[in-house]
């Protein structure tokens, strides 16, 4: 769809558009709810905790719990506010521990209610 037609469809007075801004407004409000709370993770979580969390809700929505890690190594810490060390040893305590598999550049998370209690400290 393109953009300005998309546009006319959000801001369109007419009745049948009523569904368009709805559905508009609730993604855009759980996106919101998302970050927020990703946010609120970051600043009050541990740093070994933010790792797990940050896996567990990417893998919610992959395929197979097959997260792709972004960038470098150092972005999950940028992202996460951890260091790049704080990430690798986190992801190798976890692979040690059974719940992910790390291979070709991917995590894939193998027990999410395990990982789960890791993410809640």
């Amino acid at each position: 769809m393109r953009h300005d037609r998309f546009l006319a469809l959000v801001d369109d007075a007419a009745p049948d558009a009523a569904p368009v801004r709805g559905h508009v407004l609730r993604v855009l409000a759980g996106q919101a709810r998302r970050q927020q709370e990703r946010f609120m993770a970051t600043a009050t979580g541990s740093a070994e905790a933010r790792p797990a969390a940050w896996l567990l809700e990417e893998a919610a929505t992959a395929e197979g719990g097959r997260v792709l890690p972004p960038g470098t190594q150092q972005d999950p810490g940028d992202l996460l506010g951890v260091t790049r060390v704080t990430v690798i040893r986190t992801l190798a305590r976890l692979r040690r521990d059974g719940l992910i598999e790390v291979r070709a550049g991917t995590v894939t998370v193998l027990a999410p209610e395990l990982l789960g209690r890791r993410a809640a400290g």
